[in-house]
């Protein structure tokens, strides 16, 4: 009898696990389709260059991290 429930415990598991799969592929199968009918179209548009070396030289008045004296880390 001990082994009989213990068959039926393996088939719960497995049926919840099939359940929980299918119904992540059905709600990611119905996300890709809302997201692909409702998403704009994409424009391609060129975006200006930047120039970071350029940056870093005009950049002012910036933050400087400190430091703790007594070495802790946390």
């Amino acid at each position: 009898m001990n082994h009989f429930l213990q068959g039926e415990r393996t088939m719960r598991k497995i049926a919840m696990i099939a359940a929980t799969a299918v119904i992540t592929a059905l709600i990611t199968i119905w996300s890709m389709y809302a997201v692909s009918t409702t998403a704009p179209a994409k424009v391609a548009t060129s975006t200006p260059s930047l120039n970071i070396m350029q940056m870093m030289r005009e950049a002012k008045d910036l933050p400087v991290e400190a430091y703790d004296a007594c070495g802790c880390a946390f």
